[in-house]
């Protein structure tokens, strides 16, 4: 007959050193997640305001090719601007205006998109430009374009550019 010997020091449960091991993987894995979880919140919202900004831009669009009010359409980039009040402080916005250039624009037909939420425009950024009545192509005060962009930043540096080409395909790079 086999005879088991009784362990005299056996203890149930786990040691502080066991403890503070398990307790420390858990902080890492949870802060590293949570570090994720920011970059992507930040990455949708800077395509969120990128899908706004191109379907602002064809909103300027299809009101030029529809010769809405009977005249040409633009849109102007304004960075930091009192034009784009939010309540408590001047920041970056686009504004679809009727005419072709902004002075003398209508103001009382202006849209405006706000980017707040941690989104703005390049500081370097001076765009101007407008869509031709019935045609619908791309131009400026200055003459035809190949192309204009508007580049917009996060505010932990990821950038995504909304591009139209001269015949108005404005898309997201």
């Amino acid at each position: 007959m086999l005879k088991f010997k009784r362990l005299k020091n056996y203890q149930a449960g786990f040691t502080l050193i066991e403890m503070l091991v398990v307790v420390t993987i858990f902080v890492l894995l949870i802060s590293s997640s949570s570090v994720l979880v920011s970059d992507n919140t930040v990455r949708e919202d800077l395509g969120a305001n990128a899908k706004q900004a191109i379907d602002f831009l064809n909103r300027a669009h299809n009101y030029a090719v529809n010769a809405y009010y009977g005249d040409d359409w633009g849109v102007k980039t304004l960075n930091d601007n009192t034009d784009c009040y939010s309540g408590t402080q001047a920041g970056d916005c686009l504004i679809l205006y009727k005419g072709q250039a902004y002075p003398s624009r209508n103001s009382a037909y202006d849209e405006i998109l706000l980017f707040d939420g941690g989104v703005y425009l390049d500081s370097t950024q001076v765009n101007e430009f407008y869509f031709e009545r019935i045609s619908g192509w791309l131009s400026t005060t200055t003459g035809e374009l190949t192309e204009q962009a508007l580049v917009l930043t996060s505010n932990i540096g990821t950038q995504t550019t909304v591009s139209t080409t001269p015949v108005a395909l404005i898309y997201q790079e």
